[in-house]
């Protein structure tokens, strides 16, 4: 692998990883992982991109500061399996941090580990930071949310409310909805019946989701183990609802992808 071509990160036709053309138009992305692979590189190179339109793949230290780099939309990132700290390495080297206007994280891995409300009191809080940190500007708003399923686990949330909730929340404030959710094999039974398992729920979101989403995106472990030099594979596909306009295309196609200790991505064809 060490010989490889190294490749910059591209999911559309046009050879961007979000076109310009996508902030003002409706979508729902679906990214998947299993255990052994981490997605946080993927949500900060979509993070990066939704506001810079960049993705450097060897990062080094900005020396502007976030506020006084012009951001072409907005981003909000919500965790239910991260705190702001884990992210803090990726987001430091794009001299991104919560004080901006342009960007929020929401950590509700704390809600959810120690608050004892509903699930949908969890979920107002994310209509709550949106409407109180962006100010009723909306235009051009994505949001991003990693493993809302967990909702499904821990309160008594439907599958159905937790699809009628991400709805209303594309509908009303954000232009790009992203969701991160886990699809480790234990997880999933097609054949479940008991609809309290965690397994039929599980099922049952990921597949509604995917039936409503443009773009989906996998990442996973390569078949025959981690190699020295390679973390894992990224598959890009069109999703099962097309886009708004014929001018936004994705082209599939895998990469296998390498995350250094430091943080940093390398990205080769398959």
């Amino acid at each position: 692998m060490s010989d490889a071509q190294q490749q910059e990160l591209a999911i559309f036709k046009d050879n961007s990883i979000i076109p310009d053309g996508l902030l003002s138009s409706k979508s729902k992305t679906l990214i998947t992982y299993v255990q052994g692979t981490s997605p946080g590189w993927l949500i900060s190179a979509l993070v990066e991109n939704l506001l810079f339109n960049t993705f450097i793949l060897a990062h080094k230290p900005g020396t502007q500061k976030f506020s006084n780099i012009k951001s072409r939309s907005k981003v909000l990132l919500v965790s239910f399996s991260q705190d702001y700290k884990f992210y803090d390495k990726f987001f430091r080297k794009i001299n991104v941090s919560n004080s901006n206007h342009n960007f929020k994280f929401l950590d509700l891995l704390t809600s959810t580990m120690y608050d004892d409300g509903e699930g949908d009191e969890i979920l107002k809080k994310i209509e709550t930071t949106i409407e109180k940190e962006f100010r009723n500007d909306y235009s051009d708003l994505n949001v991003i949310i990693e493993n809302p399923e967990y909702l499904l686990h821990t309160t008594p949330l439907t599958t159905n409310m937790l699809l009628i909730f991400l709805n209303k929340l594309h509908l009303n404030y954000a232009n790009n909805l992203i969701v991160i959710s886990s699809s480790d094999k234990n997880l999933l039974d097609f054949h479940a019946q008991e609809e309290s398992s965690i397994e039929f729920k599980h099922t049952e979101f990921l597949t509604k989701f995917l039936f409503r989403s443009n773009l989906i995106m996998n990442i996973k472990p390569l078949d025959t183990g981690r190699a020295n030099d390679v973390t894992g594979l990224l598959s890009i596909n069109k999703g099962l609802v097309g886009y708004q306009t014929d001018e936004i295309e994705i082209v599939e196609k895998e990469y296998l992808f390498f995350v250094a200790k430091e943080g940093n991505v390398r990205l080769f064809f398959r």
